[in-house]
């Protein structure tokens, strides 16, 4: 007989007495319930363990990623920074041939200066005005 049927049992006896409603002793309560509150317990915290241990992978996989792409972003950062220097070192080099070739046709005109101004004018007065 299971404890359900024995329990079922003991209550129809108890309800057809009616002298052992006054009786000092009670009904016994079945610790079916609270099996059953810890059997849900018990899976409900399995479940929470599971969960908290497939968050840490995905966390450290997602951690593993991440360095990934940082020491990719830091490689093709530091390509980019070295084709930009070679880049820069071309222009240099196309800017002073185009100098040259620039100079080479057409030479640099010099200038003289008009008056010379080394040496100090002294101005004397205008015998025109002594009149």
């Amino acid at each position: 007989m299971s404890d359900f049927e024995i329990e079922r049992t003991y209550m129809n006896e108890n309800q057809l007495d009616p002298e052992s409603e006054n009786s000092s002793t009670h009904p016994v309560r079945s610790a079916r319930p609270l099996w059953i509150a810890a059997i849900v317990a018990l899976c409900l915290a399995a479940v929470a363990v599971a969960f908290i241990v497939d968050q840490h992978k995905i966390a450290s996989q997602l951690s593993a990623r991440n360095q990934e792409l940082t020491t990719s972003l830091t490689q093709t950062q530091g390509q980019m920074q070295a084709l930009g220097s070679e880049l820069n070192a071309m222009k240099t080099e196309e800017a002073a041939r185009e100098e040259a070739e620039l100079t080479a046709r057409h030479p640099t005109p010099v200038y003289h200066a008009r008056y010379r101004s080394p040496h100090r004018v002294v101005k004397k007065d205008d015998p025109r005005w002594k009149q």
